[in-house]
């Protein structure tokens, strides 16, 4: 029985019902990606590093989350080996402009502690679970999320996220402050490891669209409606998991 939903697992609904399905109700196992490995081993350890007040070693900690995430050895690696992940890890955390980016990040602190990875709930009319997550980073001035990427995000992209909504929404009924301000750290890979920070604002009334939406779904999938999505970016054998019990079959 589903307890709770996720912002991924909206998201991911949105994108194709049925890989939604393979994942939350049929339960189909895959191998995990190197990009939720790497992504994975990569916010433990810079968020280890901040909690610590960012003077532990660095890659150190890297090192450490990368043999927790990578140990029950289920990863699809494709042509590329562990190895080159782990090293491209230890580029970009050597990176002095990486380096200096997480030195200047300032968590809030409450009662209960940092406010590093802090979990999140939100109820929704007309939902009977609620969408929980966690908030990579709530700072003084800004709430903040951590990800890595191949190339530098465009504006166009930030503006089309949907997840700083969730938190927004999330953190309202928390009663926890905050000023509708968002900040992305990107952690780009490239040529020259460096940091990318993104800030913009969102507007309290954006959170009606954002409830509608997780309503909609919540329809869906009490519905039972899982029919697959061939029109998303994500219906091909590179970037969906389920690609060979899906439409795999049939080509």
């Amino acid at each position: 029985m589903l307890e709770h939903l996720s912002y991924s697992s909206v998201a991911l609904y949105l994108s194709c019902p049925r890989a939604w399905s393979f994942r939350y109700v049929e339960k189909v196992k895959v191998p995990a990606s190197t990009a939720l490995v790497f992504g994975g081993a990569f916010h433990q350890a810079i968020e280890n590093y901040i909690a610590g007040g960012t003077s532990g070693d660095l890659v150190e900690m890297w090192s450490t989350a990368w043999v927790e995430k990578t140990r029950d050895g289920a990863i699809e690696w494709g042509a590329e080996t562990p190895e080159s992940f782990f090293n491209e890890g230890v580029r970009m955390l050597t990176s002095d402009d990486i380096i200096n980016t997480l030195k200047k990040i300032r968590p809030r602190r409450d009662e209960q502690g940092l406010m590093i990875e802090r979990k999140v709930e939100l109820r929704v009319e007309g939902v009977p679970i609620p969408v929980i997550g966690f908030v990579d980073c709530i700072e003084d001035d800004a709430i903040a999320d951590f990800k890595t990427a191949a190339r530098q995000w465009s504006d166009s992209k930030v503006k089309n996220e949907m997840q700083p909504l969730f938190y927004f929404a999330a953190l309202d009924q928390m009663n926890i402050k905050h000023d509708w301000r968002f900040r992305h750290y990107a952690f780009v890979k490239g040529k020259t490891p460096k940091a990318q920070i993104i800030e913009h604002s969102r507007k309290p009334i954006e959170a009606g669209f954002l409830n509608e939406m997780v309503r909609g779904v919540w329809r869906g999938i009490d519905a039972k409606c899982f029919a697959p999505n061939p029109t998303t970016w994500k219906c091909s054998p590179q970037y969906c998991e389920y690609w060979n019990q899906c439409r795999g079959k049939y080509i």
